[in-house]
């Protein structure tokens, strides 16, 4: 082990300690809440953060969410409902925009290859965006989106 080479246990801290704020300060950075960049994370990290627009990308079953067909049908049942979670939580992230982005089209060879809710020779979109119910706003393609955001946008 790294940290217990490097660090022995003499110097006054216990290294499974030093170990574990290493590892938390890794993978549970605090993330700047006021800033003028883009910021690209896991639906874990935005928690907590708003920004005026936020992309939610992948909303294509199989990839949100995610199914792990070797786990038990109760922790499918888990895993499912914690991405659900996730996936509202980004959904209240934004302040003025929020898109959704999922796949229009992808041969179905390569969704299965990927792991993606392929059915009927076609990918789906996310499950949790059917969810939304019938208030939800009509799919726009993305050349669509591009072009209202250019006539909304000055010196686009």
């Amino acid at each position: 082990m790294i940290v217990g080479s490097a660090f022995p246990e003499n110097m006054g801290f216990d290294v499974d300690e030093l170990l574990e704020e290493v590892r938390t300060g890794v993978t549970q950075m605090e993330t700047p809440t006021n800033v003028d960049f883009v910021r690209v994370m896991s639906l874990h990290k935005s928690k907590g953060l708003t920004a005026r627009l936020v992309i939610v990308m992948g909303c294509t079953e199989g990839m949100i969410p995610r199914i792990d067909f070797d786990e038990s049908p109760a922790e499918q049942r888990r895993s499912l409902e914690e991405q659900r979670r996730l996936f509202y939580v980004a959904l209240t992230r934004t302040t003025e925009t929020l898109i959704l982005s999922s796949i229009s089209f992808i041969a179905a060879q390569h969704g299965y290859e990927m792991g993606l809710g392929v059915a009927g020779g076609g990918v789906q979109t996310s499950r949790f965006i059917n969810e939304l119910g019938p208030t939800r706003p009509a799919a726009i393609r993305g050349n669509e989106l591009f072009s209202v955001t250019r006539t909304r946008t000055p010196n686009a």
